[in-house]
C-alpha cells in the first residue's frame, strides 16, 4: 500500500491534488477522506492540528480537516491505510445536439426560458419510455393497442428534439420544460390514417394544446382534414407545424411539399445542414415557411437510447421547440402573432427574401427575447349590493385588489365601466339577471383574467319558490313584490295555483295583509264564519272597519269565489279609490251597485276590460289576477 501513499504525496507537492481552505489560525486546512488500517484514531488527527468533521466507521474511515503542511506526514504514517482529497461531485450534466447548437436555444435558456406551461402534442408513432423525457398524457389512435408508447422510434425522436431534458441530463431538447403530449395516430411501420390525424386534432382541441407537431406527410390532401386543421387554427389558437417532406428533387423542380404541411394553416418546415446547406431529400415548394436543421439529428430512441436521423421530420421538431419558448416569452400572443413573430428570427439563406427552399429563412433564437411581464391576478371577493333610490334599482359591485390601480368592468360580456383607485363600481339597472366581470389592469396594460359574479332576477328568486310560476309570466313582477311583502304566498305542496279562483276568505287574507290589518284568529259576526278559520281574524277586523259585508242572510259564504266586481268593491273601499273613468262596459249596468267601483278600479289603472270591450263582472278572479290587483293598489 506504501506506493499508493507516496504516489499521492508526491501529487500534494506539486499542488495538483488539494483545492486548499484557510482557516482562522492562519494554516491552510483541506478537507479529505482517511481510512484507518485499525480502528479510528481521532487523536492522531487531533495531533496534526486537524479536526474530525464525521466518521465513516463502516469502513473505518473519517472525513477531517487538516492543514496542509501537515498532510505529508500523515499519508506516510503507519496507522493510515488511505487518504485523498473529498472531492465535490455533481450530477451528470446535459449534452446538446448540433441542431439545437446551431438554432442557438442557449440565448433563450439564458433568460430562463424553458417552455414551462407551454402544451405541445407530438403526433407521430407515439412516444416510448425513455429517462429524458416527461410525458405529461397521451393517447393512442390506431386500431392494434390503446397504448401511446412508440413502436417505429420516430415519435420518440422528434419529443426529444422539442422537449428532452427535464431531468436535467441526458440530451436537452429546445424546451426541456414544455408539457408533453404523444398522440399515436401512426402504427409501428410509420403509416396511419387521415381519420386517426383528424381524431388527434380533436383530442388535442379538448386538452387545450398550443402545439401540434406534424412530422407526417403523404402526397394527397384531404378535405376533412383540412378542416380539422383550419378549426384548430382558427377556433382555438392552436399553432401547427408540419414537416414539408422528403421527397425534394435535385435540382428543386416543381413543388414537392407534402400534405399536411401544404395547407395554409399549417407552418411547412424544410432542412437544412450543419452548413447551412439545402439536403437533396427536402421538400421544396412555396409553401416553405422556415428552415431548421434536419440533417444527422441525435435525439432520443427506443429502448432509452439515442439515433442520428435525417429528415424534414427532424427540421420540423426545431421549429416547435422554439415556438413553445416564444409562447412562454409571450403567452398573450395569437398563434398568428407568433407565426409572423418567428418568420423574423431566421438567417435568410437561398434567394433574398422568402423562397421555395428556405422560406424566410433557417430559425435562429435572437440575443435577447422580449418577456412579458405576467398579468395582473384576478379581483378577488366580487360581490354586490342592490339598493332603490327614487324608484330607481342601484347596484354597486366590490372587490379587493393589492395591485392593480385599474379596473374593468363587463355586464354581460360587454365592457361597461373603467375606474381608476377604487375598488367598487355602482350603476343603475333595470330588474334582471346580470353576469358582471371585473379585471385588473397594471401599469404595463396587461389586463387579468376576469372575475365574475352572476346577479339572480328577483323575478327568479321568485319563480324558484313555486314549480308552477316562470320568471316570464305576465303576473311575475306583482307576484314578487307581494311575496317580498309577505302579503301572498304558496300551497304546502311548493305551488302558487295562480289559475286557481279566490274565495272570499283568501280576498279578506291578502287584503287584511296588504293594509296590515289585525289577523289574530277569533270570533265573527258571520255564522259561517268560525274562529279556526285562517282567515277569521281578517275577516273580523275588515268587518268592523267597513271594508267588508256579508250578505241579506247574514252569511259571509268564505268559500264562494270571488267575482271581478265584489274585488272592485272590495279594493275601492279598502284603498279610497277617487279616480273614475268615462269608459263604459256593455255588460255592466250603470245602476248596479257595482258599477262605481269598477269605473273607479278602471280609471285608477288597477283592473281594465277585456279586447272585446266587456268586463264580464261576474266572472271568478283567479289568484294571478288578483296578485296583479293588489300590486297595483299598493303603488297608488
Amino acid at each position: 500500500m506504501k506506493w499508493i501513499k507516496v504516489t499521492l504525496l508526491f501529487l500534494l507537492l506539486i499542488g495538483s491534488f488539494l483545492s486548499p481552505i484557510n482557516s482562522l489560525a492562519d494554516e491552510r486546512y483541506q478537507r479529505v477522506l482517511i481510512m484507518f488500517e485499525g480502528t479510528i484514531d481521532e487523536e492522531l488527527i487531533k495531533s496534526k492540528n486537524g479536526h474530525v468533521l464525521e466518521e465513516l466507521p463502516s469502513i473505518n474511515s473519517v472525513v477531517a480537516m487538516v492543514p496542509l503542511e501537515r498532510l505529508p506526514s500523515l499519508m506516510v504514517h503507519s496507522k493510515i491505510k488511505y487518504l485523498e482529497e473529498d472531492k465535490v461531485i455533481s450530477v451528470s450534466s446535459h449534452w446538446v445536439d448540433w441542431g439545437t447548437e446551431k438554432i442557438e436555444a442557449s440565448n433563450a435558456w439564458s433568460q430562463n426560458l424553458t417552455g414551462k406551461g407551454v402544451r405541445v402534442a407530438v403526433m407521430d408513432t407515439g412516444i416510448a419510455p425513455h429517462t429524458d423525457l416527461d410525458i405529461k398524457k397521451g393517447v393512442s389512435f390506431v386500431s392494434y393497442t390503446d397504448s401511446y408508447a412508440d413502436d417505429n422510434g420516430h415519435g420518440t425522436h422528434v419529443a426529444g428534439v422539442i422537449s428532452a431534458g427535464k431531468n436535467l441530463q441526458g440530451l436537452k431538447g429546445i424546451a426541456p420544460e414544455t408539457e408533453l403530449y404523444a398522440i399515436k395516430v401512426l402504427d409501428h411501420e410509420g403509416n396511419g390514417y387521415h381519420s386517426d390525424v383528424i381524431k388527434g386534432i380533436e383530442w388535442a382541441i379538448a386538452e387545450e394544446i398550443d402545439i401540434i407537431n406534424l412530422s407526417v406527410g403523404g402526397s394527397e390532401g384531404s378535405a376533412f382534414l383540412e378542416a380539422a386543421l383550419k378549426k384548430a387554427y382558427e377556433q382555438h389558437n392552436i399553432l401547427l407545424v408540419a414537416a414539408a417532406g422528403n421527397n425534394g428533387h435535385p435540382l428543386t423542380r416543381g413543388n414537392t411539399v407534402e400534405y399536411p404541411a401544404k395547407y395554409t394553416t399549417v407552418i411547412a418546415v424544410s432542412a437544412t445542414d450543419r452548413f447551412d446547406q439545402r439536403p437533396s431529400f427536402s421538400g421544396h415548394g412555396t409553401e416553405v415557411e422556415l428552415a431548421a436543421p434536419g440533417v444527422r439529428i441525435q435525439s432520443t430512441y427506443l429502448n432509452g437510447g439515442y439515433q442520428t436521423l435525417n429528415g424534414t421530420s427532424m427540421a420540423a421538431p426545431h421549429v416547435t421547440g422554439m415556438l413553445a419558448l416564444l409562447k412562454q416569452a409571450q403567452p398573450s400572443k395569437t398563434n398568428e402573432e407568433l407565426r409572423n413573430l418567428i418568420r423574423t428570427y431566421t438567417v435568410d439563406l437561398g434567394s433574398p427574401g422568402r423562397d421555395s427552399l428556405f422560406g424566410y429563412g433557417r430559425i435562429k433564437f435572437p440575443n435577447q427575447i422580449k418577456i412579458e411581464l405576467p398579468p395582473p391576478t384576478p379581483p378577488m371577493n366580487v360581490s354586490y349590493v342592490k339598493t332603490f333610490e327614487n324608484g330607481e334599482l342601484i347596484l354597486t359591485l366590490m372587490w379587493q385588489h393589492s395591485e392593480a390601480t385599474t379596473f374593468k368592468i363587463y355586464r354581460n360580456d360587454k365592457k361597461v365601466g373603467e375606474i381608476s383607485d377604487q375598488q367598487s363600481f355602482t350603476e343603475k339597472i333595470t330588474r334582471g339577471a346580470y353576469t358582471y366581470e371585473v379585471s385588473a389592469v397594471n401599469e404595463d396594460g396587461l389586463e387579468s383574467k376576469r372575475a365574475s359574479i352572476y346577479i339572480e332576477s328577483e323575478y327568479q328568486k321568485t319563480a324558484k319558490l313555486y314549480s308552477d310560476v316562470n320568471v316570464g309570466d305576465w303576473y311575475i313582477s306583482a307576484l314578487h313584490q307581494l311575496q317580498e311583502e309577505r302579503i301572498v304566498g304558496g300551497y304546502p305542496d311548493g305551488t302558487f295555483k295562480p289559475n286557481r279562483a279566490v274565495t272570499r276568505a283568501e280576498l279578506a287574507a291578502f287584503i287584511g295583509r296588504a293594509l296590515k290589518l289585525d289577523g289574530t284568529k277569533r270570533r265573527t259576526v258571520f255564522p259561517d264564519v268560525h274562529e279556526p278559520l285562517f282567515a277569521s281574524g281578517f275577516i273580523q277586523t275588515a268587518q268592523e272597519l267597513g271594508l267588508i259585508t256579508g250578505y241579506p242572510d247574514g252569511t259571509f259564504r268564505p268559500n264562494n269565489p270571488v267575482t271581478r266586481e265584489e274585488v272592485a268593491v272590495f279594493l275601492t273601499r279598502a284603498f279610497n279609490l277617487s279616480k273614475t273613468t268615462n269608459q263604459t262596459f256593455p255588460d255592466v249596468d250603470p245602476k248596479h251597485y257595482t258599477f262605481s267601483a269598477i269605473q273607479r278600479t278602471v280609471g285608477e289603472g288597477i283592473a281594465t276590460g277585456y279586447p272585446d270591450g266587456t268586463y264580464r263582472p261576474k266572472q271568478p278572479v283567479t289568484r294571478a289576477e288578483l296578485t296583479t290587483f293588489l300590486a297595483r293598489s299598493l303603488s297608488k
